[in-house]
């Protein structure tokens, strides 16, 4: 748990979701599955990305979350929709979207968010999860 409370420069973005996918795979020992519940929904903050994501997919792929499944993937598809349309800043004027994008506001917004979620989909979902589960479709 260290690790995933170290401040973000001492770790590199692999390091700490592949931490926060470890400790969701250990949540599968829990004999409690609200607690599994909990830690899915402890940590939701959008510039935390590598942690959030991370457990999140490790929960659902940790083989012990199966009752939960039906509620958690549409939290999973929701809280990755949600945090890549906030983190994209495209901003609305009355509810049209402005085209005036400046220069320094580039692909930078996103936190790295594809290199997480691309590093998650090789690393964990390609391995742990069948091509029937829902978490590899997602």
């Amino acid at each position: 748990m260290n690790i995933l409370n170290a401040k973000q420069g001492t770790y590199n973005d692999k390091t700490i979701v592949n931490s926060a996918v470890a400790l969701a795979f250990l949540s599968a020992y829990s004999s409690d599955q609200a607690q599994m519940q909990q830690l899915f929904e402890a940590f939701d903050n959008r510039l935390l990305l590598n942690i959030s994501f991370g457990l999140k997919f490790g929960i659902l792929l940790n083989g012990n979350s199966s009752s939960l499944a039906p509620t958690l993937l549409p939290q999973l598809e929701s809280h990755l929709k949600d945090t890549l349309k906030d983190l994209t800043g495209v901003e609305e004027v009355d509810g049209h979207h402005t085209d005036d994008q400046k220069e320094d506001q580039g692909d930078g917004r996103l936190h790295g968010s594809f290199e997480i979620l691309g590093h998650i989909g090789d690393v964990f979902v390609r391995r742990f999860a069948s091509a029937n589960d829902e978490v590899y479709k997602v």
